[in-house]
């Protein structure tokens, strides 16, 4: 995609905030390491720029990442997300 096209794509692509909760290993350590590498991840789309982790929460028995995802308005999705398993 060329540069202007992009620019111009990402203004039609609203950034949004999506809280994730994360399933919760016992190690806080563990927990940001995951985190981080989620931050990571997030940041390596260069075409969509500022998608990030904005704020965590690593408590005694919850872990939680707030992430800042682009919507895009027509891309399908669904309403009922009830978990995702990353190995």
């Amino acid at each position: 995609m060329s540069n202007w096209i992009s620019k111009m794509y990402n203004l039609l692509c609203e950034l949004v905030p999506l809280d994730l909760e994360l399933w919760y290993t016992g190690n806080s350590e563990e927990m940001r390491d995951y985190i981080d590498n989620l931050n990571e991840f997030l940041s390596s789309f260069e075409e969509y720029p500022d998608m990030r982790v904005a704020d965590r929460y690593i408590g005694e028995y919850m872990c939680i990442a707030r992430i800042k995802i682009r919507h895009f308005e027509k891309a399908a999705y669904s309403n009922e997300i009830n978990y995702v398993i990353v190995k």
